[in-house]
């Protein structure tokens, strides 16, 4: 019996070798290289890090164009808020000046009525007292 255990178990350790022998003939066969294997690994990894890092930095540059249109939107806005502003204003000059030289206008005549009446009433005087 004992022969037999023995014999079984050298019967699996032999299969055990054959088996790892096939595997590498597998491997030669199809031609599989555990380093190229890594290698491609790492290339793939190290391509897929850059294409996240590109993407983000995509995404990045996408908002800030984004906010920026929606800056430049805004200042336009503003502009034609402030142009607006301008020409009323300018508006509002011209009428304060029309207003201003009116006003200098009713002034005037004031002064040369008070000349005419203060000299009528001296002439007046003068022509009452000699009369």
């Amino acid at each position: 019996m004992e022969w037999s255990l023995k014999r079984a178990q050298d019967s699996r350790d032999l299969l055990v070798k054959l088996h790892e022998a096939l595997s590498v003939l597998y491997v030669k066969k199809m031609g599989f290289d555990a380093a190229k294997l890594q290698k491609a690994t790492r290339a793939r990894d190290d391509l897929y890090r850059e294409y996240v890092t590109l993407k983000a930095q995509f995404e990045s540059k996408e908002r800030e164009v984004k906010d920026k249109g929606a800056r430049l939107e805004n200042l336009k806005s503003r502009l034609d808020t402030t142009e607006k502003k301008v020409k009323k204003k300018v508006r509002v000059d011209r009428i304060l000046a029309v207003i201003k030289e009116i006003r200098e206008l009713y002034k005037t005549p004031g002064p040369k009525l008070r000349v005419e009446v203060v000299s009528a009433i001296t002439l007046g005087c003068e022509g009452g007292t000699t009369s």
